[in-house]
């Protein structure tokens, strides 16, 4: 299998108080995929959520009484046989600048797959 390679952009919405990080993910030369995540702190969400338990992964566990920062993942769009490895990229990622909870705008089984 080759190596892929994920490329991140980060952006700040101010409207929603949110840093917005743009993945695109690539083997060689060929585009295979791109996400889009949105971070907030969960002080400040400016939406209530409506998640269910099955759509969270809660990356650090150990802070599950304190509010810290979340994630939504929206707009995956992924082939389907890099689809498990671009979201562990996406949740590696996450995990190492502190987001404590990610969520799915979409249930991961309709998460958009390219054929």
């Amino acid at each position: 299998m080759n190596e892929m390679e994920m490329k991140i952009e980060p952006s700040f919405l101010e409207e929603d108080n949110a840093i917005v990080f743009s993945f695109n993910f690539m083997v060689f030369a060929d585009k295979i995929g791109e996400a889009v995540v949105y971070t907030y702190s969960e002080h400040n969400h400016p939406h209530p959520l409506t998640y269910n338990s099955r759509e969270c992964y809660d990356l650090m566990p150990v802070l599950n009484n304190q509010k810290g920062k979340m994630a939504v993942i929206h707009d995956v769009t992924i082939l389907e046989e890099n689809k498990e490895q671009g979201l562990k990229k996406i949740l590696y990622f996450l995990k190492i600048i502190g987001i404590s909870k990610v969520y799915f705008a979409e249930t991961l089984s309709n998460v958009a797959i390219v054929s």
